[in-house]
């Protein structure tokens, strides 16, 4: 009776251990990838792949309120549809999933079915209105469910 109660009581470890590793939160990972603009650079080009069932891809990068903004992302395949959030977002979730909360700035969604992906890019322009953390979304259209692999063109003034 001592080795299964010693077998149960490994097997429950084991199964804790597992839960509480999934459920790390995705910053803890450091999905995010940070755009930095060195002192006298405005302009930023980042490539990606989004995968047919995956996450979206995410920017972080730092502005001050009044500059100028254009974003613009574009692929060979698809229009890829993306959303740019304000400072103050929350992003939370485990390897099986997240939410985002925050405010948009802007955002593109043409190109949401393929037989309006014509252009195969999207942009928006406008001004920062607060200085902080800004967070870029690209993702897939809802309607696309295969890789697709996109750039990403980002201009601060």
């Amino acid at each position: 009776m001592g080795k299964i109660k010693l077998r149960i009581a490994i097997f429950i470890s084991i199964f804790g251990i597992l839960l509480a590793v999934e459920s790390l939160p995705l910053f803890a990972q450091g999905f995010e990838k940070n755009i930095q603009f060195s002192k006298g650079i405005t302009h930023a080009v980042m490539k990606g792949k989004l995968t047919a069932w995956g996450l979206p891809e995410y920017y972080v990068f730092n502005g001050s309120e009044g500059q100028k903004i254009e974003v613009k992302v574009s692929s060979k395949q698809y229009s890829p549809v993306f959303t740019i959030y304000l400072p103050g977002f929350n992003m939370a979730g485990t390897l099986q999933g997240h939410t985002l909360e925050g405010h948009p700035l802007g955002a593109f969604t043409y190109g949401a079915y393929p037989d309006e992906s014509r252009k195969r890019s999207g942009k928006w322009k406008g001004r920062l209105t607060q200085s902080g953390t800004y967070l870029i979304e690209v993702n897939r259209p809802s309607m696309i469910h295969e890789d697709m692999r996109y750039q990403l063109d980002i201009r601060l003034k």
